[in-house]
């Protein structure tokens, strides 16, 4: 897959310690940062100084394209890094696919719009008042955020001050209020885990869609022998 002229940040401050909990016996950030070195040629992981001195030693099989900065230089850094958009990858959406995040950014290297990704929302929406539930609420309406967000070129820009990235709900707020938006459906990898159960929830979805691939290219055998040739008298 080819790279993409653009800057991508994964924020890990604000999220916790779920960042760091295993998924296919890896850190779960881990996959983000290595899914966007496919896709990016300059990325920063963002970080709380406690995190700082675990972060540098996971990534550093990485390649050199990783930078590792605290809250305060990120911002910085990624302003002086030249045109382009910047993708903001929350590590919370681990298997978020390349493609989606490639075809992003190349849809925001040519205009003026950000993009955030969303999923549609399946759980049943209720409304409640003093403690009652009044109603139920029409969820086709209804999205909930994925990832990746692109703040495009020209948002970066005219910004005075760096974009919230401890809540992607601030995030798109945050974008509204400079410009257009495009929400884009995002596939089922790409939703967002809330605490270990759907860590592992994802797990097992991402393993059941391998086993599946790998049965689709394994050619199926008939059982028993082939029939021999009768010979002919």
């Amino acid at each position: 897959m080819d790279h993409v002229n653009a800057r991508a940040v994964v924020p890990l401050d604000g999220r916790g310690t779920l960042v760091f909990e295993p998924l296919h016996d890896e850190p779960l950030y881990l996959f983000a940062v290595r899914t966007l070195t496919r896709v990016c040629d300059e990325i920063v992981v963002r970080v709380e100084a406690d995190q700082a001195d675990r972060v540098r030693s996971e990534v550093a099989g990485l390649g050199s394209a990783v930078q590792v900065l605290s809250s305060g230089p990120w911002w910085d850094e990624v302003r002086g890094a030249g045109a382009g958009p910047l993708l903001v990858h929350d590590p919370l959406c681990p298997l978020t696919p390349d493609d989606l995040l490639s075809s992003l950014l190349e849809q925001a290297s040519s205009g003026s719009t950000s993009y955030a990704a969303v999923r549609p929302v399946t759980d049943t929406v209720k409304t409640a008042a003093s403690g009652r539930i009044t109603g139920t609420i029409d969820r086709e309406g209804l999205v909930s955020l994925a990832s990746p967000a692109v703040i495009a070129a020209s948002v970066l820009e005219a910004a005075d001050g760096p974009p919230p990235l401890d809540d992607l709900a601030h995030l798109v707020t945050w974008l509204r209020a400079r410009g257009d938006l495009e929400l884009v459906h995002a596939p089922s990898l790409a939703r967002r885990v809330d605490d270990v159960s759907a860590v592992h929830l994802l797990e097992c979805v991402d393993e059941l869609g391998r086993q599946l691939r790998q049965a689709r290219r394994t050619p199926t055998v008939s059982g028993g022998p082939a029939p021999r040739p009768r010979e002919r008298a």
